[in-house]
């Protein structure tokens, strides 16, 4: 696989279906009925994971094709040295796959804080934002979560604040502090990581 097609992948095609994920779940969250905004809503996410496993297995096909063209890095998938299980696969799983499993995780464990929230809050929730915060945690992705969090929480005081100052509203929801946090994650997330010296969180 030419390593240029997997530039433009990284450098265009991720960020774009990023974007787009992150409209689709807005347009589905305020435009459309809530009879079927659920399904769909789960149906993205679905998707988001299925964008995010390709990815993955892009990358692993990628770096198999640079061991197979060199002389020395083929060595190691020789299968009298005990090739792909001793040396390519724990390298891809902790070089690519520990990326995916930590926003999985992230995702999962942000979905029960949220479930958790809601069961003893539900006043800050509207039906299905639950599933949205699953969602948006699924397109930001490790480590832009760790920004993410810290983004929708701030959205929720300023938002607040404003619509009490503006119309004397004593209630937010979650729903459009997730995508700001989210969009905001997307733009910042990677520039502050390394501005807090957080860089080890990149794997």
């Amino acid at each position: 696989m030419p390593i240029a097609v997997l530039d433009l992948f990284a450098q265009y095609f991720l960020p774009a279906a990023g974007w787009l994920s992150l409209a689709a779940a807005a347009w589905l969250f305020f435009a459309r009925p809530p009879a079927w905004r659920k399904t769909y809503l789960k149906k993205l996410a679905g998707g988001i994971i299925g964008i995010r496993f390709v990815y993955f297995a892009v990358l692993t096909a990628a770096q198999y094709y640079l061991w197979a063209n060199n002389e020395f890095s083929r060595l190691f998938l020789d299968s009298r040295v005990g090739g792909i299980w001793n040396y390519f696969a724990p390298y891809i799983g902790l070089r690519f796959g520990l990326n995916f499993l930590l926003t999985l995780l992230a995702a999962y464990l942000w979905w029960q804080f949220l479930r958790f929230l809601e069961k003893y809050r539900s006043r800050f929730f509207e039906e299905d934002e639950v599933l949205l915060g699953l969602l948006c945690a699924l397109l930001v992705g490790w480590p832009n979560f760790v920004i993410f969090v810290p983004a929708v929480f701030l959205a929720v005081v300023l938002i607040a604040l404003l619509r009490r100052w503006a119309w004397g509203a004593r209630r937010t929801t979650l729903g459009l502090p997730f995508l700001i946090g989210a969009a905001a994650a997307l733009i910042w997330a990677l520039p502050f990581i390394h501005a807090l010296g957080w860089d080890a969180l990149r794997v």
